[in-house]
């Protein structure tokens, strides 16, 4: 599937160069080279463009829509062909479920970074937003590229306390490094604070809101 149309366009759109576009999403020259000449991204690459493009993945997913073919089926009646159906599945075992639709969630979050050197500061970064989540699975949120969040929500048994993992990844000479991985329990609308230092010089103070649509 090609992602090839939509990542050119979010790019030229921000007058930017395959160089600064693998920069602010951490990926190489050469994966942003390869996807927008049509070839395949995996779902970390996804998640990194949906963050710096600030779009959904979804919208990314929904860009690689591609029509595989269609198959006629000769004109039956409704009985006959529901009839014929019920008779294979009988016959081989197999069962059609519902799939099982993760709940939805909002996270209102709140993000600065700031360097200093004894008591000035050299550099401040701040970024603010929300973003849709389901539950157990990961959203990326990225601040410039400084730091990758991954936030994994789990809401608890009474449907208001909710578990967020997170991965914080700090970017190293342009690549991206695992340096912490909390855990905080919160609950529907509130605020939960998450402060972190690292040796680089960077403190970072995260404050994240889930909302239960």
């Amino acid at each position: 599937m090609s992602y090839s149309p939509l990542v050119r366009s979010e790019r030229e759109k921000r007058a930017w160069s395959q160089e600064q576009l693998a920069r602010v999403t951490g990926l190489g020259v050469r994966t942003i080279q390869r996807i927008e000449t049509g070839g395949s991204a995996s779902l970390e690459s996804m998640k990194a463009l949906a963050s710096v493009f600030e779009l959904d993945i979804s919208e990314l997913r929904s860009a690689t829509a591609t029509t595989i073919g269609v198959f006629r089926i000769p004109a039956v009646r409704k009985s006959h062909l529901a009839a014929l159906t019920a008779s294979l599945l009988l016959a081989t075992g197999l069962f059609v479920a519902k799939p099982i639709l993760a709940q939805q969630l909002w996270l209102d979050f709140d993000i600065s970074a700031q360097r200093q050197d004894e008591d000035q500061i050299l550099e401040t970064s701040v970024r603010a937003g929300r973003v849709l989540m389901a539950e157990n699975e990961s959203t990326m949120i990225q601040l410039n590229n400084l730091l990758r969040l991954e936030v994994t929500p789990q809401i608890q048994a009474d449907g208001k306390e909710i578990l967020l993992s997170i991965k914080l990844f700090e970017n190293r000479d342009g690549e991206y490094s695992l340096r912490a991985e909390p855990r905080i329990m919160t609950a529907d609308k509130l605020e939960a604070t998450l402060e972190s230092s690292s040796d680089s010089g960077y403190s970072y103070n995260i404050l994240m809101t889930p909302i239960i649509e």
